[in-house]
């Protein structure tokens, strides 16, 4: 009996079920098949629905899905990208550019910019004289389309008036990847590298039975290291924990600003800033920052909802 090629199998349930995950259209290729000729009909490149290119047929291109025995197949790579073994599929994370921002207090003050920001930002959400906001108020966390950091620890929070049961992770196959039971709980604490999600993969959470409600990502490991190298020089820096605190959320908003189709770590400022709330010293700079992170919720909320509108619209046609 023929002995089957459980890679091969896989790679063509991947592309029967249209699961093309953690790619975009591709403008430049980042790989070439060097020794295409010999193996042409042996393997099927198929490139991400919609986009056809026109070079060589060897090349490829990120998110592009290689079908057949991939043992046989020599690519030649651009730097930063390569081929997911597991998922057949063309990967290429180059550096976002983080990682030459300047991340100084008077750099950080300018480039958030939140008194000529906050209106775009905080929409409906504008406070009025006196209003305080506590990072627990802002729900639901960590919002409804994030990224999240392989080993810190994230905050899932819904509104304390809806009585739950069941929380659970659901990956892009449809498979729950983690539950646990949440009555009498309003929010629970979890680290991605504790139970083992994947960088750069699509997830989504809820309660319940409704887990398509919230989505996130988790960052790939060149953009975790970026942004975590801004958060080391604020940490080297002599400030009070209050100032650093402080200063690390404003970084993550610009960063969420500036790389919005990479990077949303709104949560994460909004989830250090409520350890320093209560602060009578900064204050205003505080809820400043609550509140931008409130209207970028309610952004994500309109955008998501745009989103599950034209996916439902493409099912019907």
């Amino acid at each position: 009996m023929k002995k089957l090629n459980l890679k091969k199998i896989f790679c063509i349930l991947m592309v029967a079920m249209s699961i093309n995950c953690s790619s975009a259209l591709a403008v430049e290729p980042v790989g070439e098949i060097v020794n295409y000729a010999a193996i042409r009909e042996e393997i099927f490149i198929k490139h991400v629905e919609g986009f056809n290119p026109k070079e060589a047929e060897d090349v490829l291109y990120p998110g592009d899905l290689i079908l057949g025995d991939l043992n046989k197949v020599s690519i030649k790579f651009v730097p930063y990208a390569t081929l997911d073994e597991q998922t057949c599929e063309i990967i290429y994370n180059p550096p976002t550019g983080i990682s030459r921002l300047v991340v100084g207090l008077k750099s950080l003050a300018q480039q958030v910019s939140i008194k000529e920001n906050l209106e775009y930002k905080i929409g409906l959400f504008t406070r009025g004289p006196g209003e305080i906001l506590s990072a627990v108020d802002i729900t639901p966390r960590p919002g409804f389309s994030v990224t999240l950091l392989m080993n810190q620890k994230v905050n899932f929070a819904w509104n304390e008036n809806n009585k739950h049961t069941t929380f659970s992770i659901i990956d892009a196959n449809g498979t729950k990847v983690y539950e646990q039971d949440i009555r009498n709980l309003n929010n629970i604490s979890l680290v991605p590298a504790e139970i083992k999600l994947k960088p750069d993969f699509p997830y989504t959470w809820g309660y319940d039975g409704e887990y398509t409600k919230f989505s996130f990502t988790v960052l790939d490991s060149q953009t975790e290291a970026e942004v975590m190298g801004k958060l080391v020089e604020l940490d080297k820096m002599k400030l009070t924990d209050e100032e650093r605190v402080l200063r690390k959320a404003q970084c993550v908003q610009m960063i969420s600003d500036l790389f919005p189709d990479k990077v949303n770590l709104y949560w994460l400022g909004s989830q250090w800033l409520g350890e320093i709330e209560k602060s009578k010293r900064y204050q205003e700079e505080i809820q400043d920052l609550l509140y931008r992170h409130k209207g970028h919720l309610n952004q994500e909320k309109i955008k998501n909802a745009e989103m599950k509108k034209i996916a439902k619209l493409k099912s019907v046609n």
